[in-house]
């Protein structure tokens, strides 16, 4: 203890023994030197920009290596030479050609592990090779057996403090781990290293197919570039052709495979990142085989097992393994906000480019290919599915096949030989550079241009990209003219050309302006030409008007959006005593909307919206509200949201719509609400809720339902609005025992039951709706345990939400919480449920962010109200786990970690009444609680939970030896240096009382060892080394 005082009193220079030599080497140099002008003197080439660099030779000597593991360190460290400034100044004066490097760098490297292991490789080699001069070959198969090795684990780590500065330094590793890959296996290389290189490139192939990431492929002749969106990031590679290597002789492949060495780690780590990133096996699985391994059903598995599997994978035709199967569901929904500075123009141009992005991505989708033997497989089979496309060859050219040539539904049969004998009616025989030029130009191209026998276009790069004022070739005019949907034509003059770009313009200005008028002239005529009940328009003009299957003048009006307005007082003229027509043409909206794409079918529900607002007028006008609620169901199978939404809006404004929909709540809640897969319908059905509580205040403070709701506490509801949101309650209530047919994972996803539970939280504005909650207890925890609390799922929100609502209705309601406590079956397994403490993964963070406050509020709730509870709640194993687990990360889970103190200043508490038993529950719960945070906290990281922890747990002298027992003043000394240097070095760090606190807590640990400084033992010897240490430290830190 004197020995640690001694050093820490030095280290941090407040006083100094006379007989201690302190200072560095350059110190002692500089006070033997001569002083000049009471100074010291400079000598030339020690100051400046010449003590920042270090020869090569030098840095050598300094670490002791050899040129070539130098070499290796600096690569493997991302460590290069630089030229200095004035090169001169650092050369001493010299010009003679040397190598540079930082001196920091150098420094660096000192303190790398890797150091070690090559001096323990060396060591290592020439064991061996005395081994082998000696003939020993026991001690050479048992030197092999110990052949010492090193990871580069922690260098990528290093390099790359996130997984996107990985991503974003992918291009160079990529291109040498495809380019060793080829390699054949001579001397040159290590077969183990071009089988590693073969595998992670493959597995990075088949993360392209499965996240469609490819962007551009451009064949030259170095090889063939690829360009794939990663995370966002832009990553571009070159792969060889297939053709044999000739290995020149001027290339030193040694360093060469010191990047490798490199780049297959970093590439290990980045696929593993991203398969986990598509909820996708690592390593990969061949979907249908991912529960079945490839071996022999008996026997011992033979020994290209593993081959056969590696061909399989690399032959990139079959879909890969998911960990949970995918579901609509899953994909979440991203919301759009508009970028601040952004103009309308940027924002459309923006859109425009996401829709033309996910149009490309399915661009082969629908299509069969089957490769020829002489074109390149791996290439095209690549590029075909990470469009969408299906591929095959011939099954004996390689393995992987999945039909065959003459299978009559494939549309495309790739060639590349003069003239095909035998063809098939119906299927295109083209060309191989049809496929990468049409994945460059984001469509499918013609294929006349690519039949086979014909001349080739030129293949264009898509890395260019061409300014202002640069020449165009003809090719990528011609190409342009596709992508803007346009035919592109040969004219004979550029004037015949103008001439109709400017009527085609005018036309196009002025056609819609005419169409409404005509429209509103339509109109108008129609209601003139009636007498009283009956139209007086010819047979011809009425037949204009309505004839035809589906309403053809009506349909095409109102598909073009043209004077919708006008169309409906059009509609309202034409139906006047004229009920069947008035059905006929609701029922031809319907149809259309099923037909139409969603986008397309938004002015007939801006039609339906008009028909549905019309109150009052001229007597005879059918009631065209009936007639649409009627007909609303048969369309929303083809297009559920818009629907949901369209009646969402209407149920506030139209007394009919919300009568209507709010007495078929049977019929569509759990339908759209629970069972339907995808999330914007349930988000819909959440909304359509929301629009039949009459109330703008309750509807406005309803946001997205993808977040879990708060409790809409203190907001005045009349009475009828109540009776509205009790029916509406308890319908969701009803729906609690039919939840659990959603919660299985592997079916439904994790994110099923989000809205429904964010909703219910939404109602409970007061105790009477927690009330309410009473009789279905039973079904709330049916769906908990164990379909909820037990699979091994690290973020399911579907507990998340569940949880959220349990907890909130519980706050402030004894009632429920007697309902928890008083049932064995419940307090017996409500401490078991599964929580992953994965403190790096900010997914996992934020989900137990939201999450674990809520179910430690609920354990709180439930002690607060049963001492039996209680004491067996603290005994129990996983209220130790999150102890240990999740205290010391405060900052990462604040409300998980308040809720945690407090139940533990629950089990700590000691009433009157309580019996010797329960005393000594509480006792021993303490003495584990200490000592697992004394085994497991930092004291330099996790002063906060030191604190609040110390602060609960000791209340006894007997708790505070404890501590000095184990080593506690030691961690206490830490956090207490940690916070020292905080206050005094970081302005902005207000820790004054946590410094205070724990200098408090620090003084009641020390005064319990005073009655025991005067006996003699080994504890005393151990108190008093502390406590001088202890004012060693104070009096060196705080005296001021």
């Amino acid at each position: 203890v004197l020995g640690a005082t001694t050093r820490t009193c030095l280290g941090d220079g407040a006083y100094r023994s006379p007989h201690v030599s302190v200072g560095s080497d350059d110190e002692k140099r500089g006070f033997s030197a001569s002083v000049v002008m009471g100074g010291l003197e400079k000598k030339k080439y020690e100051r400046g920009s010449a003590t920042n660099y270090i020869t090569r030779n030098k840095a050598r000597k300094k670490l002791q290596l050899s040129l070539p593991d130098f070499r290796r360190l600096c690569i493997l460290k991302g460590i290069y030479p630089h030229e200095p400034k004035h090169k001169k100044k650092v050369n001493k004066g010299s010009t003679a050609a040397r190598t540079f490097y930082l001196l920091k760098d150098i420094k660096f490297l000192l303190h790398e592990p890797i150091v070690n292991k090559f001096r323990e490789y060396k060591v290592f080699v020439r064991k061996l090779r005395k081994a082998y001069g000696k003939s020993e070959w026991n001690s050479v198969e048992r030197l092999k057996d110990n052949k010492p090795g090193y990871r580069l684990d922690h260098i990528v780590k290093e390099r790359y403090p996130t997984f996107i500065d990985a991503v974003r330094d992918l291009d160079d590793a990529l291109s040498m781990c495809f380019l060793f890959s080829t390699f054949p296996r001579t001397g040159k290389c290590h077969v183990q290293m071009i089988q590693l290189c073969r595998r992670l490139t493959v597995e990075f192939l088949n993360y392209v197919i499965a996240a469609r990431a490819l962007r551009k492929v451009f064949l030259s002749i170095k090889g063939i570039y690829y360009q794939a969106e990663v995370m966002g990031q832009l990553v571009t590679w070159i792969t060889p052709y297939a053709f044999s290597h000739n290995h020149p002789t001027d290339v030193d492949y040694r360093v060469m495979a010191t990047f490798t060495e490199f780049y297959t780690t970093l590439l290990g780590f980045v696929n593993f990142r991203l398969y986990q990133s598509l909820n996708l096996h690592y390593p990969p699985k061949i979907e249908g085989q991912a529960a079945v391994e490839l071996k022999p059903e008996e026997g011992e598995p033979y020994a290209l097992d593993s081959e056969s599997y590696m061909e399989k994978l690399s032959a990139l035709s079959a879909s890969l393994a998911r960990v949970v199967a995918p579901n609509p569901e899953d994909e979440a929904e991203v919301d759009e906000f508009p970028v601040e500075g952004e103009s309308t123009e940027q924002e459309e141009a923006r859109q425009k480019e996401q829709e033309a992005l996910e149009k490309q991505k399915k661009l082969f989708e629908g299509l069969r290919f089957f490769l020829n033997r002489e074109v390149p497989r791996e290439p095209l089979a690549f590029v075909i599915r990470c469009f969408g496309g299906e591929v095959s060859w011939d099954k004996s050219l390689c393995i992987g096949a999945t039909y065959d040539v003459k299978d009559p539904t494939i549309t495309h049969q790739i060639v590349d030989r003069p003239n095909i004998k035998e063809q098939v009616i119906g299927r295109y025989y083209i060309q191989p550079q049809w496929v990468f030029d049409s994945v460059n130009a984001r469509l499918c191209l013609p294929v006349a241009d690519y039949f086979v026998g014909v001349m080739l276009p030129p293949h264009l790069s898509p890395f260019v990209t061409e300014k202002d004022g640069d020449y165009i070739p003809p090719e990528k005019m011609k190409l342009l003219a596709l992508q803007r949907g346009e035919e592109p034509g040969e004219e004979s003059e550029e004037e015949e050309e103008e001439e109709e770009d400017i009527l085609s313009l005018a036309e196009e200005k002025y056609r819609p302006a005419a169409l409404e008028k005509m429209i509103a002239l339509i109109a108008l005529l129609v209601e003139q030409s009636r007498s009283e009940r009956h139209l007086t328009l010819s047979q011809n003009d009425m037949a204009a008007l309505t004839g035809g299957k589906g309403f053809p003048f009506l349909f095409q009006h109102i598909r073009d959006g043209i004077n919708i307005r006008q169309t409906c007082n059009l509609i309202f003229s034409l139906c006047r005593y004229n009920n069947r027509l008035a059905e006929h043409i609701v029922s031809m909206l319907f149809t259309s909307i099923a037909k139409l794409t969603p986008e397309a079918a938004n002015p007939f529900f801006k039609l339906l919206t008009m028909l549905m607002e019309f109150a009052g007028g001229p007597p005879g006008m059918p009631p065209f509200a009936s007639y649409i609620l009627q007909r609303i169901w048969e369309v929303i199978e083809y297009n559920p949201s818009q629907c949901l939404d369209w009646l969402a809006v209407q149920t506030p404004r139209n007394k009919l719509a919300h009568s209507w929909v709010l007495q078929n709540m049977e019929n569509w809640v759990e339908r759209f609400l629970l069972a339907h897969n995808y999330p914007r319908v349930r988000t819909s059905a959440a909304y359509l809720l929301v629009s039949l509580i009459p109330s703008n205040s309750f509807r406005q403070m309803f946001r997205s339902t993808r977040s879990l709701h708060i409790p809409t506490r203190d907001l005045p509801l009349s009475p009828d609005t109540t009776v509205v949101l009790h029916q509406v309650y308890n319908v969701l209530l009803g729906l609690l025992s039919r939840a659990k047919l959603y919660v299985d994972a592997a079916v439904h996803g994790t994110t099923k039951l989000v809205p429904y539970f964010s909703f219910m939280t939404y109602c409970l504005i007061s105790k009477t709706e927690k009330l309410m909650f009473s009789t279905y207890f039973m079904d709330l925890w049916n769906l908990f345990q164990p379909k909820l609390s037990e699979p091994a799922i690290a973020t399911n929100h579907n507990k998340q939400a569940l949880l959220s609502f349990w907890y909130n209705v519980c706050v402030d309601c004894p009632e429920n919480v007697r309902l928890i406590v008083q049932n064995p079956v419940v307090t017996k397994n409500i401490a078991f449920n599964y929580i992953l403490a994965d403190h790096d993964d900010q997914d996992v963070v934020l989900f137990n962010r939201g999450m674990l406050p809520a179910y430690y509020g609920i354990l709180r709730l439930c002690c607060e109200q049963s001492p039996a509870f209680t004491r067996q709640l603290a005994s129990h194993q996983n209220i130790q786990w999150a102890f240990k687990n999740l205290t010391p990360h405060a900052s990462q889970y604040p409300g998980a970690v308040e809720e945690l103190f407090n139940l533990m200043q629950l089990f700590v508490a000691q009433r009157p009444d309580m019996r010797e038993e329960e005393l000594e529950d509480i006792k021993q719960f303490k003495k584990t609680t200490i000592s697992c945070y004394l085994r497991c906290l930092d004291g330099r990281s996790c002063w906060t939970t030191l604190i609040s922890a110390f602060r609960i747990l000791l209340e006894t002298d007997e708790d505070r030896l404890l501590v000095v027992f184990n080593r506690g003043l030691i961690l206490m000394t830490e956090s207490f240096n940690t916070l020292h240097m905080m206050y005094h070095e970081a302005t902005a760090c207000h820790v004054t009382g946590d410094l205070v606190e724990l200098l408090s807590i620090f003084l009641s640990v020390l005064k319990s060892t005073r009655p025991y400084l005067q006996r003699k033992g080994l504890f005393v010897l151990h108190a008093r080394g502390f406590v001088f240490y202890t004012m060693h430290q104070w009096d060196s830190s705080c005296c001021k």
